[in-house]
C-alpha cells in the first residue's frame, strides 16, 4: 500500500469528520482554584474599539463557538474583555485578557519538560509530525469553574465550558492530558504542547506506530489539522528545530524560519527590543558553544543601571550573530542506553563544557557526537582565581549543567587538559575550596582523565573563543595604523571628531604564532588618575610609535564613545600582538603620528549631473510626489501649482519652491540645520527659511522632529524655562528634632583654644530658628564635626531626628553614614545648585556675615565676635516666627542682655512675663508652627510663579547643565573658554526618581561624582521615532578616569612621594598628539593601583628605590614572572 493511501485510510478510519464540538466530561476536567474573591479582584473594563472587519470576525467566531456548545450566553457584570491579534498566517484571532484572573489563581506544579528532555531517545530515519486543532478546547472545565471565565464582547456576555486560551494553567492541563493519552507510546512518539512527533527506524514500523497514535486520537476524539501535518519524511521542522536523519543518527539544527527571524532583526533601539532579540537567540543557544561569551557585550546593556548605548562593539557582535553558520555545530538527541562523556576546559575569562555520546552503530572507529554545549563567563572575582581553581570550577559547572544526563549512571568519563586536576582528586588533604568541589561532584560516578590540549578543542573553543577578534592576518602591519572611518569612505558631513569611533585595543596571548614580540617587549597602559587627569586631543585618532632598537610598533588608542568599554582592572599592562587588526585608510604611516586639525562639517549644495539624475529618479519612487510628477509630465493642467524645469526636469511648487523627495530630504535637512552654513536654527526659524525655498510632505512635523533630535542644539542652547516647583521640608513638631547645618569659609586664620580656625559650622533648628556658630578649620574632617557635635551641641539638645546638609565630603563620608545609622538619624543631602533646599542655613550665614562686617576691624577679630553674634541673632525678633525671637520660641523667654542692666525693665513687666512655663512653651510652639506654615505658603506661591512644574520618568533621556556637574567630564569643554563651552552635556538616562524635583542619572561609566540632580539642571530629550528624519548623532567624548574609560601608555616612572599611609607614583605618558601640552603628560597614581596591572614596571623602579620596595613588601605583593 502506498504511503498516500495509508494516510487517507488512517484519516478515514480513525479521524472524525464531524466539526469540532463540545467534548464530554471526563476525569481530566480542570477545576480553577482562586485565592481571592474574584468579584473584588476583577475590575470592570471598557471594550476596546475595533474595526468593522474585527467586529465581523468576532460575530462569526462567537456564533461558531456558541453553536459548538463551548460557550454559552449569560448576564453578569464582572467579566473580561476581548481583543484581536494577527496570526503568522495573517489571520485574525480572538483573544481574551485573563491577566486579572491569572493573578489570583492558585499556583499549579508544572509537568512541562524542557525541549531537550522531550527529545531524549528520539531516533530513527522516518518521521511524521502532527498538529492538534483547537488543542485546549479538548479539555472540559468543571461547572463551578465556568463563572470565572466570563468574558464580554460586542455580541454580549459569555462563559466557557472548555479550557481556554489565555488562562495561565492551560498549558499545564493540556500537557497532563497528552501525557495520560500517549505516555506509554514514548518509544515512538513525542509531544511538546500541541505538536507531535512520530519516529521509526523504517517505513513498516512507522506505519504501525502511526496506527497506534491514530487509534488513541480516535478513542479520545482529538482533532488533527491535516494541513499542518507531515508524514513519512526523512527531515522536517518541529518546534523551531530542523530534525534530520543521518548515518550518525538524528541531527538537530535550527529551523530556517527561526534563522530567518534572527537575520531579519534590525539593530535594537531599546532594552526591550534587545531583550526580544536575545530571547529569540536563547531558544537556539544550545546549537553553538559560544553564546555566553559572544553575547556578553549585549547582555551587559541589560544591567539594571546600565546606560543603553549601541556601540560599534555591540554592532559587531550583532552582525556576527546574524551571519553565523549555525549548522556548523550540530547536535544529536540524548540516548539513554549509550555511553556518556563530558569534556571541560577553562580560560582566563570563561569556562566551557560539552556533553558527548558514543555512536554505537559505528563499527570501524569510536565516534563520539555532541549532545549539548554549555559555557559561562567568569565574573570579576572568578577571573582572579588561579588556573587550577578555574579548571576545578569547570568540572563542577559541567556536572551541574548536565546533571539530568549523568546522574545515576554507572560511569561517566570526564576529560580535562589540566593534569594537576587528577592529583587534586587523589589528594588526601585538598584545600578547602577544592574539597567543596570534590564534595559537590561526589554524587556522580566520574572517571577523571587527562588529555592533551590539542584534542580538547571543543571545550577549549568554548572557553577561549573571542568573538570580537578577527582571524589574524600576517599581512597586517602596525606601522600604518588607520582609522576605520576614513575620508575616502564617508561623506564630509560625518567627519566630526565626536562621531568617530576609534578602534578598540585588542590584546592577544603571547603564545600566538607569528608574534615578533619578545618577553621583554611590553606596553604598559594606565588610565588617568584622580589627582591629575590626562587629556588628549579632541579627535583622539590612533597613532603609532616605533622602537628604533627593536622595530616594534606600539598602537596607542583611546575610546571616546558615550559608553566606554568595561576594562577591569583599571590599570592594565599587556603585550600588544602583531595579530591585532587595524583597518586601513588613505593616509600613510608618517602622518599618523600627529592629529589632523578638525575642519567644520559641510554638505555640498551644488548638485552634479549624477545627483540631479538620482534626484529626478526619486520623484517616481516618492509616495507623495510620484503621482504629481507623472501628471505634470503628461497633463500639467491637473496640478497648476506645480511645474517642471525643462532643463533639469526638477519639480517646483509655486514657481520657486523646489520639491524634495523623501530619499533626498535627509541631505537637505542636514545642510539647512547641521551644516556650518546652517547654524543650528530653531524649528520656527528653520521653517521660515525653508518655506520660501523648498516643498516636501509633512513640512512642519518633519522639521519639528529633526530639530528635536539634534544633540548639538540640546547641548549648546539654554532651556527656555526654569523647571521645578518649590519643595519644602515638613514643619517639625518638636524643638531640635530637625536641624540644618552648613560650613561657611573665607575668614582670616585665628586661634581658638590653641587651634587654627578659619571657618564656621552653622547649626539651625528649623522649628525655633535658633542657631549655633562653632569655629573650625577648612581642612576639617568628619571626626572634627562629630567632636564639636558631642562636646557642644549634644549636652544642650541631644540627638536630632533629621539632619539636612550639603554634599561636602565630610557630610557624606562612611563615618557620617555609620553614625547616622547607629543613632537613627535621617540624613537629607541638598543639591549643590539649589540653595533653597537648605535655605534656612544660607539665610543665617548671611545674617552672621552682615553682623561681623559691622564690627570687625582686623581679619582675626571675628573669633571674638562670634559668640556675641550668636546671642544677638537668637534674641532678635524673627519675621518667620510672627515677631517672636528664637530664644522665646526655644526657651520661652529672652535672656537678659547688657542693655537690661543699664536700662532695667520695670519689676511689674518682668513679673508679668513669668507665666506657667509649660503653657508658654506650648503657645510659642504653636505660634512658630503657624508662622512657619504661612511663610512657606507665601514663599511657594512666589517661587512657583517663575518655575514650571514638569515631571520626568525613569528611562527618559536628559541633558545635564554643565554648572551642576562637580567635575567637568566633557572633553569638548575642557580646553575651551567659558564663552565657548556648551550649556549642557549628555545625553544620559534617568534611573531613579527620588522626589518630584530630584532624580538619579546614570553617570557611573563617565563621572566619579554624585549622580543626583535637581530638575532645574536637567533638560529632557524628546526623541522622535526612528521612522522620521533625525539629525546626525554626535557621540559625547569624556575625559579619562582611572576606572578604565580610557587607556594611555606609560613612558616611565618619574618619582614618588608619601601620601597618607601609602605612596603616590608620578608617571609620564606618551603624548596622545603632537599638540598635547607637557603638563598633560604626567599624572600621580597610588602605588596600590599601579602595582596591580603594571607590576613589572613598578618592581623595576623599586629595585633602585628601597622605600618603594619596602612598601611593596608591606603590601605583600610579589613580582610577576
Amino acid at each position: 500500500m502506498r504511503q498516500e493511501e495509508f494516510i487517507e485510510k488512517l484519516f478515514d478510519q480513525y479521524h472524525t469528520k464531524t466539526p469540532f464540538t463540545l467534548p464530554p466530561h471526563s476525569e481530566f476536567d480542570h477545576k480553577i482554584i482562586v485565592t481571592a474573591d474574584p468579584t473584588k479582584a476583577i475590575k470592570p473594563r471598557k471594550l476596546f474599539k475595533t474595526s468593522s472587519k474585527c467586529e465581523e470576525y468576532e460575530q462569526t467566531e462567537v456564533e461558531r463557538l456558541e453553536k459548538a456548545g463551548m460557550i454559552y450566553r449569560v448576564h453578569h457584570w464582572t467579566s473580561y474583555v476581548t481583543s484581536f491579534v494577527t496570526t503568522s498566517a495573517n489571520k485574525l484571532r480572538l483573544v481574551i485578557d485573563y491577566s486579572q484572573l491569572n493573578a489570583i489563581v492558585q499556583p499549579m506544579p508544572t509537568e512541562i519538560k524542557a525541549f531537550n528532555e522531550t527529545l531524549i531517545n528520539v531516533s530513527g530515519k522516518v518521521f511524521s509530525k502532527l498538529d492538534f486543532e483547537k488543542a485546549y478546547h479538548h479539555v472540559r472545565l468543571t461547572e463551578d469553574s465556568e463563572p470565572l471565565t466570563t468574558f464580554r464582547c460586542h455580541e454580549g456576555v459569555f462563559r466557557w465550558r472548555v479550557l481556554l486560551f489565555g488562562y495561565i494553567h492551560s498549558v499545564e492541563c493540556w500537557t497532563r492530558y497528552m501525557t495520560a493519552i500517549f505516555g506509554d507510546l514514548s518509544y515512538c512518539c513525542k509531544f511538546y504542547l500541541d505538536d507531535g512527533l512520530v519516529f521509526s527506524d523504517n517505513i513498516e514500523d512507522h506505519k504501525k506506530h502511526l496506527k497506534l497514535v491514530f487509534e488513541r486520537i480516535s478513542k479520545y476524539k482529538l482533532h488533527v489539522s491535516r494541513q499542518k501535518c507531515q508524514f513519512f519524511v526523512n527531515e522536517l521542522d518541529w518546534v523551531g528545530h530542523h530534525i534530520r536523519a543521518s548515518p550518525a543518527g538524528v541531527e538537530l539544527h535550527p529551523s530556517d524560519d527561526t534563522l530567518e527571524k534572527i537575520k531579519s532583526f534590525r539593530p535594537p533601539k531599546s532594552k526591550k527590543e534587545l531583550m526580544s532579540f536575545l530571547g529569540q537567540l536563547s531558544y537556539i543557544s544550545d546549537f553553538f558553544p559560544n553564546f555566553a561569551t559572544l553575547s556578553e557585550p549585549l547582555t551587559r546593556l541589560l544591567k539594571k543601571d546600565a546606560h543603553y548605548h549601541w556601540s560599534d562593539e555591540c554592532q559587531s557582535v550583532f552582525e556576527k550573530i546574524k551571519t553565523m553558520q549555525y549548522d556548523h555545530f550540530s547536535r544529536h538527541p540524548f540516548q539513554v542506553d549509550k555511553p556518556v562523556k563530558i569534556s571541560c576546559d577553562a580560560s582566563d575569562y570563561a569556562c566551557g563544557a560539552v556533553l558527548w555520546q558514543l555512536d554505537s552503530d559505528s563499527t570501524d572507529t569510536l565516534h563520539w557526537y555532541p549532545v549539548e554545549y554549555r559555557s559561562q563567563k567568569f565574573d570579576a572575582m572568578k577571573r582572579k582565581w588561579p588556573i587550577i581553581d578555574k579548571e576545578m570550577y569547570a568540572i563542577k559547572f559541567a556536572c551541574s549543567k548536565f546533571h539530568f544526563y549523568i546522574a545515576n549512571r554507572p560511569q561517566v568519563l570526564c576529560l580535562t587538559d589540566h593534569k594537576p586536576i587528577i592529583a587534586v582528586f587523589q589528594s588526601e588533604n585538598p584545600s578547602p575550596k577544592h574539597a567543596r568541589v570534590i564534595a559537590d561532584v561526589a554524587q556522580y560516578n566520574l572517571l577523571i582523565c587527562h588529555i592533551s590540549g590539542e584534542t580538547n578543542d571543543q571545550a577549549d573553543y568554548l572557553s577561549r573563543w573571542d568573538p570580537l577578534v578577527d582571524p589574524p592576518d600576517p599581512r597586517t602591519s602596525h606601522s600604518s595604523c588607520r582609522h576605520p572611518l576614513s575620508s575616502s569612505t564617508l561623506p564630509s558631513s560625518s567627519l566630526h571628531p565626536s562621531s568617530m569611533s576609534n578602534p578598540k585595543l585588542l590584546s592577544s596571548s603571547s603564545s600566538r604564532p607569528n608574534s615578533n614580540h619578545t618577553e621583554t617587549t611590553m606596553n604598559f597602559f594606565i588610565s588617568a588618575s584622580s589627582e591629575q587627569p590626562v587629556t588628549g586631543p579632541e579627535n583622539n585618532l590612533p597613532v603609532t610609535s616605533t622602537d628604533s632598537s627593536t622595530g616594534t610598533a606600539t598602537v596607542l588608542s583611546s575610546s571616546n564613545s558615550v559608553e566606554p568599554p568595561d576594562l577591569s582592572p583599571p590599570i592594565t599592562e599587556e603585550p600588544l600582538s602583531t595579530d591585532t587588526q587595524i583597518p586601513e585608510s588613505s593616509t600613510d604611516s608618517s602622518s599618523a603620528t600627529t592629529s589632523a586639525p578638525w575642519s567644520p562639517p559641510s554638505v555640498s549644495l551644488i548638485p552634479n549631473s549624477e545627483e540631479i539624475k538620482s534626484f529626478v529618479e526619486n520623484y517616481a519612487k516618492d509616495p507623495f510626489f510620484s503621482k504629481i510628477y507623472a501628471a505634470v509630465n503628461s497633463t500639467p493642467e491637473l496640478y497648476p501649482s506645480y511645474h517642471l524645469d525643462p532643463t533639469t526636469k526638477l519639480l517646483y511648487f509655486q514657481t520657486c519652491r523646489l520639491c524634495v523627495p523623501a530619499q533626498s530630504l535627509q541631505l537637505l535637512l542636514d545642510a539647512s540645520h547641521s551644516d556650518i552654513f546652517g547654524g543650528h536654527p530653531g524649528a520656527k526659524k528653520m521653517k521660515f527659511r525653508m518655506r520660501s525655498r523648498y516643498h516636501f510632505a509633512n513640512f512642519n512635523s518633519v522639521i519639528d522632529n529633526y530639530v528635536k533630535s539634534c544633540s548639538i542644539c540640546h547641548r549648546v542652547k539654554p532651556r527656555t524655562f526654569t523647571a521645578g516647583p518649590l519643595q519644602q521640608i515638613p514643619i517639625p513638631t518638636q524643638r531640635w528634632h530637625t536641624i540644618a547645618m552648613d560650613v561657611v569659609s573665607g575668614f582670616g586664620t585665628a586661634k581658638w583654644f590653641a587651634t587654627d580656625v578659619n571657618a564656621i559650622l552653622v547649626i539651625v533648628d528649623l522649628l525655633t530658628c535658633r542657631c549655633h556658630f562653632y569655629p573650625l578649620n577648612t581642612s576639617f574632617t568628619t571626626l572634627d564635626i562629630v567632636t564639636i557635635f558631642l562636646r557642644y551641641y549634644f549636652p544642650l539638645h541631644g540627638v536630632p531626628s533629621m539632619v539636612i546638609s550639603d554634599r561636602a565630603r565630610q557630610f557624606v563620608s562612611t563615618l557620617a553614614e555609620t553614625l547616622s545609622n547607629q543613632f537613627d538619624i535621617d540624613r537629607h543631602l541638598s543639591t549643590a545648585t539649589v540653595h533653597q533646599s537648605n535655605g534656612k542655613c544660607e539665610r543665617y550665614i548671611r545674617i552672621c556675615e552682615d553682623y561681623l562686617r559691622c564690627y570687625v576691624v582686623t581679619n582675626t577679630d571675628w573669633i571674638d565676635l562670634l559668640p556675641l553674634a550668636e546671642f544677638t541673632i537668637n534674641s532678635m525678633p524673627s519675621l518667620s516666627l510672627n515677631g517672636i525671637s528664637p530664644f522665646e520660641a526655644d526657651l520661652g523667654y529672652v535672656p537678659d542682655a547688657p542693655e537690661t542692666v543699664v536700662f532695667p525693665l520695670p519689676q511689674k513687666g518682668r513679673e508679668a512675663g513669668a507665666e506657667d512655663m509649660v503653657e508658654l512653651l506650648d503657645h510659642y510652639s504653636k505660634v512658630a508652627r503657624a508662622a512657619l506654615k504661612a511663610a512657606q505658603q507665601k514663599n511657594k506661591l512666589q517661587f512657583d510663579l517663575h518655575h514650571k512644574s514638569v515631571e520626568y520618568k525613569v528611562g527618559d533621556t536628559v541633558y545635564i547643565d554643565i554648572n551642576a556637574m562637580p567635575s567637568n567630564s566633557d572633553v569638548h569643554n575642557k580646553k575651551l573658554l567659558r564663552s565657548f563651552q556648551t550649556k549642557f552635556i549628555g545625553p544620559y538616562t534617568i534611573v531613579e526618581k527620588l522626589s518630584p524635583v530630584k532624580y538619579t542619572v546614570d553617570l557611573e561609566s563617565v563621572n566619579r561624582s554624585h549622580s543626583e540632580f535637581h530638575i532645574s539642571s536637567l533638560k529632557v530629550v524628546n526623541v522622535p521615532p526612528d521612522t522620521l528624519y533625525r539629525a546626525p548623532a554626535h557621540a559625547q567624548m569624556f575625559r579619562a578616569y582611572k576606572d578604565g574609560t580610557k587607556l594611555v601608555e606609560i613612558d616611565k616612572i618619574v618619582k614618588h612621594k608619601r601620601k597618607g599611609k601609602g605612596l603616590s607614583i608620578k608617571v609620564k605618558f606618551v603624548p596622545d598628539s603632537a599638540d598635547e601640552s607637557p603638563d598633560d603628560q604626567f599624572s600621580w597614581n597610588s602605588l596600590s593601583n599601579l602595582v596591580k596591572t603594571a607590576n613589572r614596571l613598578v618592581f623595576e623602579y623599586a629595585d633602585s628605590h628601597p622605600d618603594v620596595a619596602k612598601a611593596l613588601k608591606k603590601m605583600k605583593v610579589t613580582r610577576e614572572s
